[in-house]
C-alpha cells in the first residue's frame, strides 16, 4: 500500500513539474528590479554634477504605479553636464548573460545605463547609451558587449561582480529631463 501510495505520489508529481514546464522562468533571464515591491525599491541614489561644482540637479522615485522616475534638470554651469541615479545593495553575476533588457518611457532624450563592478559607490563605472521617445514605453535591449568607460579612468568592468546598475543623463543635453522605468532585467 506504501509503495502505491509513492507511486502515485511520484505520478502527480512529476504530472506538476510537466505542466509547469512551459512556466519557469528562462535561466538565463532574470528580474533585475521591478520597482513594484519596497524592497527591490531601497538603495536607488543620485549623483549629480554637483560633486564637481556642477549645478544640475536630479531626483528619483517610486511612483504609485510602481515604477522609478529619474527627473531634474542638467545644468552645463560650473562645468556641470549631468545627473545620474543608482541602485546598489546587492552583488550581480552578469557573466553568464548577453545583455540588458529595459522597459522605460523618456522625453525623447539620450540617456546611458550604467554598471559598475567598483566597491566605491561613486565611482564612474561603465555605460551602453539609448534613446528614448517622448511619452512612449518602448524595451531596450543593450548587449554587454556595447558598454564603454565612462571616463578613461573607469577600470575593468567584471560582468561576475557588478555592484550597481543605473541610469545617466550628460551629452551636453541641457535643461528638464524625465525618464520612467517598469523594469530591468538581463538576458
Amino acid at each position: 500500500m506504501r509503495l502505491l501510495a509513492l507511486t502515485i505520489f511520484g505520478i502527480m508529481f512529476f504530472s506538476i513539474l510537466a505542466g509547469a514546464e512551459n512556466d519557469l522562468q528562462d535561466d538565463n533571464q532574470m528580474i533585475i528590479y521591478d520597482f513594484n515591491s519596497a524592497e527591490q525599491s531601497k538603495g536607488w541614489r543620485v549623483i549629480n554634477d554637483g560633486v564637481m561644482g556642477g549645478l544640475s540637479s536630479s531626483t528619483a522615485e517610486i511612483s504609485d504605479s510602481g515604477t522609478l522616475v529619474f527627473t531634474g534638470n542638467v545644468s552645463l554651469k560650473n562645468n556641470g553636464g549631468f545627473a545620474s541615479v543608482r541602485g546598489a545593495g546587492k552583488i550581480y553575476d552578469f557573466g553568464n548573460h548577453e545583455g540588458i533588457r529595459l522597459r522605460i518611457k523618456g522625453d525623447g532624450k539620450r540617456y546611458a545605463f550604467t554598471l559598475n563592478s567598483s566597491k566605491s559607490f561613486g565611482s564612474p563605472g561603465h555605460k551602453s547609451s539609448f534613446d528614448t521617445e517622448n511619452g512612449t514605453w518602448n524595451e531596450i535591449e543593450l548587449p554587454l558587449d556595447t558598454f564603454k568607460p565612462v571616463l578613461r579612468w573607469s577600470g575593468q568592468l567584471r560582468m561576475d561582480y557588478i555592484t550597481s546598475v543605473g541610469f545617466l543623463i550628460s551629452d551636453e543635453q541641457e535643461g528638464s529631463f524625465r525618464l520612467e522605468v517598469d523594469w530591468i532585467e538581463v538576458y
